[in-house]
């Protein structure tokens, strides 16, 4: 017996993450960039930005840009009117992208600020869990800098994090979770094999989610390079694929629209980005999720518990766990007498046997030798 990663028989979970969004993001643009994503039944997830500062950035329109004011996302209502049913229906999730990603890679916001910076994580979730009525759970930094003083916040805060692996674990206090996930990451330099550990690290209580593509626009400046981009992204599908791990997509949707303009200029990266949600809808068993739902998958599949008895093995969990996947060897039955929901079990292609669970609190399933 053994319980896979992730739920409903799913082999990879597959999410997108858009940084970026905030006071200036008009949400036409958002419609013409996700409107066919969604469709396929992709989620989107959203970096907010609660205080966006007018950097002298791209991600400023012009008429704003180097002006150093700050603006509230709450000031947006348009954004916030075309969201709010998405975010209800479950079609778009909420992440916090720091508080006015002021600064830049050199003076990354989180440095900036030093010791306010708790002040306004605090600040920022509240500003954005007061429009969207719903509770923030990750935490996207700008510039993907993470001290450990702001971990040790992030942790007080019960947030979680989505950026690269290596700039996580530089940024977090040293534990035992944290050499675990330094060994696994050297391990994945030297064989470069994708895999759960690898894109999904958790050091104590805060769990980072790292994006393993990213379809910026630099990847995509001529024909040539947007080939081989491409190709790049398959290769790490493929491996994570293999290794029952999560890809997340990072894009930041003002690039689509450079410098500001009401159509998609960036078209040939728009183009590989609609090729790569085809390759990816056309695969069996991705799950098509948002952040937030694989940070409470991952900390709900840790709460259960399998008990090896002589017979057999006994799984629970403290809470209602909805989907969860075991793949049982040939000798291998569940006894289904006392469950109040039966187990859906599965075939796969190659003769494996799956059975996917819907477990009550405390309810326990035994699964029986012979």
């Amino acid at each position: 017996m053994r319980i896979l990663p992730w739920p409903n028989l799913a082999q990879m979970a597959f999410a997108i993450r858009d940084d970026d969004i905030g006071f200036f993001t008009p949400p036409e643009k958002l419609q013409l960039l996700y409107e066919s994503a969604i469709r396929k039944g992709f989620k989107i997830s959203l970096s907010v930005i609660p205080m966006q500062k007018a950097t002298n950035d791209l991600s400023v329109p012009p008429a704003f840009r180097g002006k150093n004011t700050f603006h509230s996302v709450k000031e947006n209502k348009e954004l916030i009117e075309y969201l709010l049913p998405m975010v209800k229906e479950r079609v778009v999730d909420i992440l916090q992208h720091g508080y006015s990603h002021g600064g830049s890679s050199f003076t990354p916001e989180l440095l900036l600020n030093g010791r306010k910076m708790g002040r306004l994580l605090c600040d920022g979730k509240a500003i954005l869990e007061e429009i969207f009525d719903e509770e923030i759970k990750v935490f996207v930094p700008p510039w993907e800098f993470l001290t450990a003083k702001t971990w040790r916040e992030l942790a007080n805060k019960k947030l979680n994090v989505s950026m690269a692996t290596h700039k996580y674990l530089l940024g977090t206090p040293f534990t035992v979770d944290k050499l675990r996930a330094l060994i696994n990451l050297v391990a994945f330099n030297i064989t470069e094999q994708h895999c759960f550990t690898v894109e999904v690290t958790k050091v104590s209580d805060v769990l980072n989610v790292s994006p393993a593509y990213r379809h910026y626009i630099g990847g995509y400046d001529s024909r040539q390079s947007a080939d081989r981009t491409f190709w790049s992204f398959k290769t790490i599908f493929e491996k994570l694929y293999a290794g029952n791990g999560c890809l997340i997509a990072a894009n930041h949707y003002w690039e689509y629209f450079i410098d500001w303009e009401d159509r998609i200029t960036s078209k040939l990266q728009k183009k590989y980005f609609d090729q790569m949600l085809d390759f990816v809808d056309g695969k069996k068993h991705v799950w098509k999720c948002g952040l937030n739902e694989i940070v409470q998958w991952v900390k709900l599949r840790e709460s259960v518990i399998a008990e090896e008895k002589d017979d057999g093995v006994i799984v629970c969990a403290p809470q209602r766990v909805a989907g969860l996947t075991v793949w049982l060897s040939s000798c291998e039955h569940i006894d289904s007498r006392l469950l109040d929901t039966d187990p859906i079990e599965v075939e796969g292609t190659d003769g494996s046997r799956y059975a996917v669970l819907n477990m009550k609190p405390d309810e326990k399933v035994h699964i029986t030798h012979g």
